[in-house]
């Protein structure tokens, strides 16, 4: 019989254990629409998020905490189901820190070929990050949010 080597934490995991797929559709309509956007595919950036994000989420489960995508690393994966060709940064959100509403719960997604946690309620976060013009290309966007939008959460 095989069990979890950390119980605890296999079961914390157990209510954000519904996973969304990627909205393909989407994500080529986006595409198709924006032929002139930086190609999201740029192998070298992608590679350097994939690294990245594979030695976060190692660190972070050794640690037993919850991470999950956020900001445009999330836009990406929500609107062109990879990575966002004129972002050079990546960004995770965790528990305990100052966060926004809406209140996130997470589901599990696969990202650049592993899966890592994005909020379950996702168009919302977005709309709360971007505001409804999320869909648009911007080369440099402003957040919608500041220092006195901050609540903690969690």
């Amino acid at each position: 019989m095989n069990i979890p080597s950390r119980p605890r934490s296999f079961l914390e995991n157990l209510s954000s254990s519904k996973f969304i797929e990627c909205d393909y559709t989407r994500a080529k309509r986006f595409r198709e629409e924006n032929e002139d956007y930086p190609a999201t595919h740029a192998s070298t950036f992608r590679n350097a998020v994939k690294h990245t994000l594979k030695k976060s989420k190692k660190v972070f489960n050794e640690l037993g905490i919850r991470f999950w995508l956020g900001s445009g690393t999330c836009l990406g994966w929500f609107r062109e189901c990879d990575t966002i060709g004129v972002k050079l940064n990546i960004k995770a959100c965790l528990y305990r820190l100052l966060q926004f509403l809406p209140r996130v719960t997470l589901c599990l997604t696969e990202f650049i070929e592993m899966k890592v946690s994005v909020p379950c309620n996702t168009l919302e976060y977005i709309e709360t990050m971007y505001g409804k013009t999320w869909k648009q290309k911007v080369e440099k966007r402003k957040l919608r949010y500041n220092a006195s939008d901050l609540v903690e959460n969690g």
